[in-house]
């Protein structure tokens, strides 16, 4: 290789990261235009939902859904427990329009994520409360949980916290982890009731 040939490929090198850089920052810029387009849309919509119009929210619904209902099939799986999850959710949405500071987006999947963390205290209790076990046997079954997990399940029973917050304030501990402990705990008595 000739010394020419050295600097000459320093200057390609240079020029081709000048342009890869150029190329990013534009994919970047176009990202960041499409965001605002889109925040923008879904704005005008959520407007149009606060005044009744029910187009707007199939209009809002197809544009979202995706993002809605994978978050949720994220958390409680897919199926008929992520359909239920995402229906309450823009269920509330609808109810809520008109009081929705901000971007919708985020209010969406903050709602799908607190009702799809809420089953495990709404839902799943009352259907093992209803199941009729011999007192001794679910004396067994709470024995064979662990004490975190035995504790996020007499707060639910005997302080009835509405939401995996007020779960948390209650087992000094996280929303996340309240809400894993008592998923693990009402699951570890499932198993224990078969």
């Amino acid at each position: 290789m000739s010394p020419a040939a050295t600097p000459r490929r320093k200057k390609r090198a240079i020029a081709a990261r000048h342009t890869a850089e150029k190329a990013g920052a534009t994919l970047i810029s176009m990202e960041a235009h499409r965001r605002e387009q889109e925040d923008a849309m879904l704005a005008g919509l959520l407007a149009r939902i606060a005044r009744g119009e029910q187009e707007a929210m199939a209009e809002l619904y197809d544009a979202t859904v995706s993002r809605a209902y994978g978050l949720a099939a994220c958390m409680v799986g897919a199926g008929a427990a992520a359909e239920a999850v995402i229906e309450d959710a823009y269920y509330a949405l609808w109810q809520q329009a008109a009081n929705i500071d901000g971007d919708v987006l985020p209010w969406l999947l903050h709602r799908v994520r607190d009702l799809a963390v809420g089953p495990a205290m709404t839902k799943t209790l009352p259907d093992l409360l209803a199941v009729t076990m011999p007192q001794t046997a679910i004396h067994h079954a709470l024995l064979n949980l662990t004490v975190k997990q035995r504790a996020a399940i007499a707060a639910v029973l005997l302080g009835n916290p509405k939401d995996n917050t007020a779960l948390a304030k209650r087992l000094e501990t996280t929303p996340a982890a309240a809400s894993s402990l008592l998923r693990a705990g009402l699951q570890r008595l499932q198993d224990k009731k078969r």
